[in-house]
């Protein structure tokens, strides 16, 4: 989505213990077995800002919802941009930014970081939707491991 000129993205998840969950992995599933419901996010999305007097949000990618691998590589670059900005944070006298010692489980993060957000590189090609392709992105194993406490593990 384009808001106020920038990017801004959206991830679309699914709860694991939602019914649908377990056949839900990537857009394409979504609209195979719920057809119309990607639409009516992205209406949402243009529209939520009227009622405060603002203009339509406006989308890029030809508007379409992009693939799970593609989400994933968003997600991976702006972590590991999260984390150079928090790490060097002290360098820079203008920022507010929290201290290492007040980010929970920052140690923990480097290396869930690790296993799960490698350093991508640089998106090259043109991107493509999951309606786009033949064959569906493979699911990325350990991605929806629910712990005890239902709460999602990485």
């Amino acid at each position: 989505m384009i808001d106020d000129g920038e990017a801004d993205w959206k991830i679309i998840v699914i709860d694991v213990t939602d019914r649908w969950a377990q056949e839900l992995n990537d857009v394409a599933d979504v609209e195979r077995l719920l057809p119309g419901t990607v639409s009516a996010v992205r209406e949402w999305f243009r529209t939520y800002k009227i009622p405060d007097g603002k203009p339509p949000n406006e989308f890029g990618l030809d508007e379409k919802c992009m693939h799970r691998s593609y989400a994933m590589q968003i997600v991976g670059e702006t972590h590991h941009a999260w984390r150079r900005l928090v790490t060097t944070a002290a360098q820079i006298d203008k920022l507010h930014l929290p201290s290492l010692a007040d980010i929970v489980d920052f140690e923990h993060d480097a290396q869930a970081t690790d296993l799960f957000c490698p350093e991508l590189q640089p998106i090259t090609s043109a991107p493509t939707s999951a309606e786009d392709e033949d064959e569906e992105a493979p699911a990325q194993d350990g991605m929806d491991v629910q712990n005890q406490e239902g709460n999602i593990e990485f």
